[in-house]
């Protein structure tokens, strides 16, 4: 039996924060722009964040 996964802290949880943007933004940039593949830095300059 696994024990109950816990809360990410400190840079755990801004790790998260920004592998999630990262996704959310790849997701939408192929919603919005087809399936030609998008570059890093297109993606990371949606999300916010630097590469």
């Amino acid at each position: 039996m696994s024990s109950p996964r816990r809360p990410p802290v400190g840079g755990q949880a801004r790790a998260e924060r920004t592998r999630n943007a990262v996704i959310d933004e790849t997701v939408r940039c192929i919603l919005e722009e087809g399936f030609a593949p998008p570059s890093v830095r297109h993606i990371t300059d949606r999300a916010g964040v630097t590469w």
